[in-house]
């Protein structure tokens, strides 16, 4: 064996956690190899292109300086949407201008990703990139290292499995728990290049301030799901995310189509008119819930991130600051271990305590019945919506009859469209779920 491939602490996956593990071991001074199976960083991510950086801030406190980050976002808009109209509600602060911004930016995967990885190898750790890796090398039950598709062997003391949500590599640890089929979230973006001085124009920005808009309702056909818009500094982002389980089947086609449905929607064409396709691509993570989030480690190894099912994109799309603690505390983990020479499960499960007892692990118990939520009154994510945008239409319409006609119309629709006791039920349901939050 080549002293080329030994390494203390390999990490599979140059995302937010792999490389945030990544960089932290390597700064303890670990030799660390980090591994990309894409042709080159950001090339195999799709999400809305938002960072939540409190926590990487803290890992990297000059971010704001010198990463590239595209705007932060100063307004907030969530949009229900029908077929031609549009109710929003939005929030903005002047004190976002100043830093650190709300912590939440914009940011062009292919452009953060490979300065991310570029601090891990100025931290020492060597980088990886077009190496698909097939299998993790077991020896006497432990993992030992990682092989790649076309045979090459790589050793480590320990692995960390960074690698997505749909990774070959997690049930290899041997105990984790298999995903059921029907517990993934299924996601397409598209970014849009549009020149600074027109997104500033359009959406009424200055500098640097961005928007980040959710939009609910008739893109998703009925289905549970969302789809989104992010300004970055010369692009627009726009997608959607859904739950797999809610197209009952009727999956072939279904990404694209909800996103074709968000671009021809005509409050939608506006925003992006003019804008050039520079890349579409889709993704899958698991949506597990916390009754999952358990044997997140073995001998020699630790999931994090999506691979671990760090999400919880129906209720609060935070993944990346799910990301990067897991990562944080892996990396913490595994230079301990270095530390004691152990790598044993024993020593490992140390990462899952931190887990426990950070605010991560409480989000996942407390949304852990949210699949079964949005399985049973998919109503919030699409009629609810889209009535909302009806009613105000009917009762901002400037029509012949009188104001109060109006209002006894829209009440008398609310009657026809509305069962109110099963909303009343579907409000109780959602406050016992996401009381602590609502």
């Amino acid at each position: 064996m080549s002293q080329e491939d030994r390494f203390d602490i390999l990490v599979v996956g140059a995302g937010y956690a792999g490389s945030t593990a990544a960089l932290i071991t390597a700064r303890s001074g670990l030799k660390v190899g980090l591994i990309e199976r894409g042709e080159f960083l950001g090339s195999k991510i799709v999400m809305g292109n938002l960072l939540y950086s409190g926590v990487l801030r803290q890992i990297i406190p000059d971010l704001e300086e010198n990463a590239p980050l595209e705007r932060f976002i100063r307004r907030r808009r969530f949009c229900c949407l029908n077929g031609e109209s549009a109710a929003s509600f939005e929030f903005e602060s002047q004190k976002y201008n100043e830093s650190p911004h709300n912590d939440l930016w914009s940011v062009r995967r292919d452009r953060f990703d490979p300065w991310l990885a570029s601090q891990v190898e100025a931290a020492g750790g060597k980088f990886f990139n077009r190496l698909t890796i097939k299998e993790l090398i077991v020896e006497n039950e432990n993992v030992v290292g990682v092989r790649t598709a076309d045979g090459r062997e790589m050793f480590s003391d320990i692995v960390i499995v960074a690698a997505g949500g749909n990774s070959k590599l997690v049930p290899q640890t041997g105990d984790h728990p298999e995903y059921p089929p029907d517990s993934y979230i299924l996601g397409i973006a598209e970014s849009l290049t549009v020149p600074p001085e027109i997104i500033e124009s359009r959406f009424m920005l200055k500098g640097r301030e961005g928007v980040s808009i959710n939009f609910y309702g008739h893109v998703i056909e009925g289905n549970v799901g969302s789809a989104f818009l992010t300004t970055g500094i010369d692009s627009i982002m726009i997608g959607a995310v859904f739950n797999a389980r809610s197209l009952k089947g009727q999956v072939r086609n279904a990404p694209l189509r909800f996103l074709m449905n968000l671009k021809n929607h005509p409050i939608v064409q506006r925003m992006i008119e003019g804008g050039r396709t520079r890349a579409l691509s889709t993704y899958i993570i698991p949506e597990i819930g916390f009754d999952f989030m358990r044997n997140l480690y073995c001998n020699g190894a630790m999931i994090v991130g999506d691979a671990a099912g760090f999400l919880n994109s129906n209720t609060y799309p935070i993944g990346s600051v799910m990301a990067t603690l897991s990562a944080l505390f892996a990396a913490e983990t595994a230079i301990e271990a270095k530390r004691k020479g152990d790598y044993s499960k024993r020593t490992l499960s140390k990462y899952s305590e931190r887990i426990v007892s950070s605010f991560t692990m409480d989000d996942m118990r407390k949304f852990n019945r949210n699949p079964w939520f949005t399985d049973h009154y998919p109503e919030f994510f699409g009629v609810y919506p889209q009535m909302a945008v009806d009613l105000a239409e009917d009762f901002l319409s400037n029509d012949a009859t009188a104001p109060r006609s109006r209002q006894q119309r829209v009440f008398q629709r609310v009657k026809k469209e509305l069962s109110v006791f099963p909303f009343l039920r579907e409000l109780m349901e959602s406050r016992k779920r996401f009381g602590d939050y609502l």
